[in-house]
């Protein structure tokens, strides 16, 4: 009975520094041309004001419609710096930060990252692009695509954090070469960190349970 208490205890030892160090949001895309593609965002602290954002993809299939920027709203209050990318699906991404004046293809005189918003964008994917330069981004193609990067934040993590994508594809002709646009904006679901919290409560509750059960 103890060598299994001590199993519990164990456990959720190992549960309860998940808790405070990652957090898992996702969400899906309602409609457009991304219509299907499910988004999830992992945060993990490395200390301090220190983080790692990994978000990922998992496409619907929609050929000709690729990925090609993204931004992420870490915090209500100030921008997150990006540092480091760590991986991507493949291209030159770059960081695009709070306040960056870039101005991305067909999108006229809106400049990003908008406010306190910082993200990636495909290093071609700036105004006057053509088709055959946005094809090098993420392609949604019903495969897994895969950002990894690293940020500072001086303010608290946003407990719901909210997302930007860039779609870009051909206007309805695959011989037409104007590139269209579409844009999903949508906040991520309550953290999966919640779901964590409750196993490792309920791990505590029944190494008390069989430590009582064992003396009474």
């Amino acid at each position: 009975m103890m060598r299994r208490g001590y199993l519990l205890l164990a456990v959720f030892l190992l549960v309860i520094p998940s808790i405070s160090t990652a957090t898992l949001y996702t969400l899906t895309d309602p409609s457009g041309v991304g219509a299907g593609t499910v988004y999830e965002l992992t945060v993990t602290s490395l200390g301090g004001d220190s983080y790692n954002a990994v978000l990922t993809a998992d496409t619907a299939t929609n050929t000709d419609v690729y990925i090609d920027w993204f931004q992420i709203k870490f915090d209500e209050g100030t921008a997150a710096l990006v540092g480091t990318v760590n991986n991507d699906p493949g291209g030159t991404w770059l960081a695009l930060q709070g306040s960056g004046g870039i101005n991305l293809a067909e999108f006229g005189n809106e400049t990003f990252a908008n406010n306190t918003w910082s993200g990636l964008y495909l290093q071609g994917a700036v105004e006057g692009a053509d088709f055959a330069t946005l094809s090098g981004g993420a392609e949604l193609d019903g495969f897994t695509k895969l950002w990894d990067f690293d940020f500072t934040l001086a303010d608290p993590l946003n407990p719901t954090p909210s997302l930007q994508v860039g779609y870009y594809y051909l206007g309805g002709n695959p011989n037409n070469p104007d590139i269209k646009t579409g844009r999903l904006s949508e906040t991520f679901s309550v953290p999966e960190a919640s779901a964590l919290l409750l196993l490792g409560t309920g791990l505590v509750g029944l190494v008390s349970w069989r430590r009582k059960k064992r003396f009474e």
